[in-house]
């Protein structure tokens, strides 16, 4: 669209603008591009946008005010930016948007730009573990049938700014499948903004970010707003099996939502039927109906994923949507998510490695325990569990890691090694209670002393919070096996 046509469909009261009416507007643009990008505006996080957790503190005016003209530099078309600085030198004669408030101005010109879309789809997922995988899956499936006009946010870039930019850009694609946390979801509530897809999915609740959204419950309340204003025929897609699951179901169907369950729940729209933890191949019953299908990375989490893609691909009303769940045979773990590496130790033992260290909250370490648990083990074949501190979880966080240690008694583990202030709790639950537990403090000192507790054939899996550091240990563990 022109930007004077999304300027009609704008309040006129919150912006002023400047510049080339006629201007074919393209989209947004997060930091200065390296190349003439024509349509493109750049909006600068300034002091009206939400201040979150997860995101680096907002710049100063000086440092907006630099960024701003070296993407002026470059060639960029239009700028969205602050009252304050109409009238600066380098503004005059450029494209601009000024507003007393540019994050609100930015979501009402994306919430324009969703509204003008016709054929194109979008597909939101946010849940407290799995969403970034289910991504991958789902992007994965679709183009193994042709789908491949798609934006989607890369890696696990799902705070507000990145979900606004890759919505600004969706009129130039047939689908948009994007990952949504919390705290953008948050600020989207805060502003009024809604994301209104066209399949929205939760794939699960758990004990995440408690530190700043207080109880589980709420969890659920902030994840359903990805549910609010579907466009007509809009879909949602739940994990029948996540705790408070009925608030989910109960928003999506109050808010008009089409709606698709799946899980291990008898249920459940799309069950999960059989899953074999060794040939991974996997049983769905798609109401009576059974599709049977194999999947390439290991774990039970896993297949359970691929039930929300089927789901998804289902509800865009896909002809082949069949051969999109086939290709997940060739999908491959992310890094940090499931992948699994042979490597040889210091010490010559030869293990398997599974990477699960990029993140960690309670509902993603009780799934990677049960696809641990469910490896076969012999003498020759240890199945270890090296766990760290799950942050952020306010001052429940000692009971919460308490908490796991029925999980971890069911998976029959033969080893469980555990790092860190609050997995202290959990030792302290466990050691009365196996003698397979060990405990460190932090994460040099369990360093030092794992890797002589490992032997040749051990299956090791490896998950933490990712500011625990584990994530990277891990990876120089591979890179010195590898180099």
């Amino acid at each position: 669209m022109r930007v004077k046509d999304l300027i009609d469909v704008l309040p006129a009261s919150t912006f002023t603008y400047q510049g080339d009416l006629d201007l074919e507007f393209r989209g947004l643009v997060l930091d200065p591009p390296k190349r003439k990008t024509r349509g493109r505006f750049l909006y600068p996080r300034d002091a009206s946008w939400p201040q979150v957790p997860e995101e680096a503190p907002l710049s100063s005016r000086q440092k907006t005010e630099r960024t701003i003209q070296r993407a002026l530099n470059y060639g960029i078309s239009g700028i969205i930016c602050s009252s304050e600085l109409r009238g600066a030198p380098y503004l005059e004669g450029k494209n601009v948007f000024f507003s007393d408030d540019t994050f609100a101005l930015t979501c009402r010109i994306v919430s324009a730009i969703r509204a003008s879309l016709d054929t194109q789809r979008i597909t939101a997922i946010t849940g407290s573990a799995g969403k970034t995988t289910t991504k991958a899956m789902l992007l994965h499936a679709l183009r193994a049938i042709g789908e491949e006009s798609i934006a989607t946010n890369p890696g696990n870039l799902n705070l507000q700014r990145m979900a606004l930019r890759r919505l600004s850009l969706s009129p130039q694609f047939s689908h948009s499948v994007l990952e949504i946390s919390s705290s953008a979801l948050m600020a989207f509530r805060k502003s009024g903004f809604t994301i209104s897809p066209d399949v929205g999915i939760i794939t699960s609740i758990a004990e995440a970010h408690l530190e700043h959204m207080e109880s589980l419950e709420n969890v659920a309340r902030i994840k359903s707003d990805v549910f609010q204003a579907p466009p007509a025929g809009g879909t949602a897609i739940i994990n029948a099996d996540a705790p408070h699951a009925d608030v989910l179901i109960q928003r999506a169907v109050s808010e008009g939502c089409q709606l698709v369950t799946y899980g291990e729940s008898e249920n459940a729209t799309i069950r999960l039927a059989s899953w074999d933890p060794e040939t991974h191949n996997t049983v769905a019953m798609v109401g009576q109906q059974p599709i049977e299908y194999r999947l390439g990375p290991a774990g039970k989490h896993t297949a359970l994923n691929s039930l929300a893609v089927i789901a998804a691909l289902r509800a865009h009303r896909l002809k082949s949507w069949r051969q999109g769940v086939a290709a997940l045979a060739s999908f491959e773990a992310l890094e940090g998510r499931g992948q699994t590496a042979h490597i040889r130790l210091d010490t010559g033992a030869q293990i398997t490695l599974i990477d699960e260290a990029y993140n960690a909250n309670t509902a993603s370490v009780r799934s990677s325990l049960a696809s641990l648990s469910a490896m076969a083990s012999d003498g020759s074949k240890r199945r270890v569990a090296v766990l760290g501190d799950i942050l952020e979880l306010g001052p429940q966080a000692d009971q919460i890691h308490r908490d796991l240690a029925d999980a971890v008694l069911a998976a029959e583990l033969d080893h469980i090694y555990l790092f860190g202030t609050h997995m202290a709790a959990l030792y302290e639950e466990l050691k009365g209670r196996t003698d397979s537990v060990q405990h460190w403090p932090d994460l040099p000192s369990l360093g030092d002393g794992l890797p002589g507790l490992l032997r040749s054939g051990d299956i090791v899996l490896m998950k933490a919070s990712g500011s625990t550091g584990l994530k990277d240990w891990v990876a120089e563990l591979i890179a010195a096996s590898t180099s």
